[in-house]
């Protein structure tokens, strides 16, 4: 099972662009904060980059401005390929399936 659901809040407005066939993709940066303080009792935070492919990119690409609190249920993407030098290199994408808005208290 390949499932990823983030709450956090939205850092940047969504632009979208086109891949070379044409297929619609913006990405968005959300914090989302740790469930547990560091040393110093503070709650620490992690920015992801979520990507929003094809309708889901079109929908909600004006509705989504920073400072919203939203809720994304998705999947991990891996990739890896080699570099011109010989070294093995990955990355890690988080794929949005579902944007929720939650209204902060």
């Amino acid at each position: 099972m390949n499932t990823v659901c983030l709450i956090g809040i939205v850092k940047n407005k969504p632009e979208i662009t086109e891949t070379s066939k044409g297929t619609k993709v913006a990405k968005i940066l959300i914090e989302v904060e740790r469930n547990f303080p560091n040393s110093n009792g503070v709650l620490e935070s992690d920015l992801y980059q979520i990507q929003l492919w094809r309708g889901i990119a079109e929908q909600f690409k004006d509705c989504i401005t920073p400072g919203m609190h939203v809720g994304i249920k998705g999947r991990l993407s891996a990739n890896n390929w080699e570099t011109s030098s010989g070294n093995k290199m990955y990355s890690t994408e988080i794929i949005a399936e579902h944007i929720s808005f939650i209204h902060p208290k």
